[in-house]
């Protein structure tokens, strides 16, 4: 707020917008357009529906067909080149971001008027984003029928639904839990070199994945786990295990240190330090992190069918069945049911996060 406060001084609010605010967004624009680009990448479930192939869906279908893992990781080469060329696209930005701890209180974001044009197009955005939202919900409400109905799919969905979410609580509860003992047990340097390495692992595509858990643990030392409701935890703590670290560490990154360091003038343990200090810093980035990896859980198809234990499945898996079989409005209704689900948890974080600035 300050850099772009001072910067209006000087220079138009479009000239502002376009000098200092965006490139202030950049490294956040970046980052999320390498992560839309790699899970579009790596999906094939929305494809098939339409009958276009994805080379993703190819993994899929070779493994299906030959029952061979190194195969199957030879296949992915080309995607994990192409994502960690992504990556590496987007990696320039992060080293330019503005990072500055907070001085005291809670400063918002400074405001400047733009031109009616600038306006005009972001009321634009703004109906455009309304429409993706409303429409799409809009028809699963259509086709879901009537309540009765909409009641009947989801009652006679329970089993898949309580294994979902136990399935994401788990992974997220899990997920968050390895980025703090990394935090707290491994020095800065050593957090350098392991973004990068983090940032890497999330090109391994889903399938692969899926097959590199089966070839885990399908041994006899492993064995005991497999085929087991552990095996879709272990399988989503894999795929979004690293994300959840990547968010805790950059909000670990944003700490005012001075706190910790006028903690330490106490005789207090690192313990103590550790728990009433550093803890409470890190909690909105665990926060973030465990509804980022209980939502992508719950929406989890192309890792989770390879590795669902017998007699389970989870909401999205059977809800991806559903469609081959044209109970549309069976869909419709868990699909309902999973949006909601969605906005349920995202409206926790957003309470818990406005708790906690309080």
């Amino acid at each position: 707020p300050e850099l772009i406060a001072a910067a209006q001084f000087v220079a138009t609010p479009l000239r502002v917008l376009v000098s200092v605010v965006t490139p202030l967004l950049a490294p956040a624009l970046l980052a999320g357009g390498a992560l839309v680009f790699l899970m579009c990448l790596q999906e094939y479930s929305i494809p098939s529906l339409f009958q276009v192939s994805t080379y993703s869906l190819e993994i899929f279908s070779d493994y299906s067909a030959h029952n061979q893992p190194v195969r199957a990781l030879l296949l992915s080469v080309p995607v994990m080149i192409i994502s960690c060329a992504a990556l590496a696209g987007a990696k320039p930005g992060f080293r330019h971001v503005a990072v500055t701890a907070p001085r005291g209180g809670q400063a918002g974001p400074a405001e400047f008027r733009l031109p009616l044009w600038f306006r005009i197009i972001q009321y634009g955005c703004l109906l455009l984003m309304g429409m993706q939202i409303l429409l799409p919900l809009g028809m699963l409400i259509r086709t879901a029928g009537s309540g009765e109905k909409l009641v009947a799919s989801i009652l006679a969905s329970t089993p898949e639904i309580l294994f979902s979410v136990q399935t994401a609580l788990l992974s997220a509860t899990i997920s968050v839990g390895i980025a703090v003992v990394i935090i707290g047990v491994m020095c800065a340097a050593w957090q350098t070199v392991l973004i990068p390495l983090t940032a890497v692992s999330l090109c391994v595509p889903a399938t692969l994945t899926g097959i590199g858990m089966i070839s885990l643990y399908n041994n006899s030392l492993l064995s005991w786990l497999y085929n087991t409701e552990w095996m879709p935890v272990a399988t989503a703590v894999a795929r979004f295990g690293p994300l959840a670290w990547l968010i805790v560490a950059a909000q670990n990154r944003r700490h005012d240190y001075r706190l910790i360091e006028a903690a330490r003038l106490y005789p207090v343990s690192s313990w103590q330090l550790w728990i009433r200090i550093r803890l409470p810093l890190m909690l909105p980035g665990m926060i973030v992190a465990g509804m980022t990896v209980f939502l992508l859980t719950m929406g989890e198809l192309s890792a989770t069918l390879l590795v669902l234990p017998p007699g389970r499945n989870t909401l999205a898996v059977k809800t991806y069945n559903l469609l081959h079989y044209g109970a549309s409005d069976a869909v419709a209704g868990l699909c309902l049911f999973l949006v909601v689900t969605g906005w349920l948890a995202g409206l926790a974080a957003i309470t818990a996060l406005a708790a906690r600035r309080r």
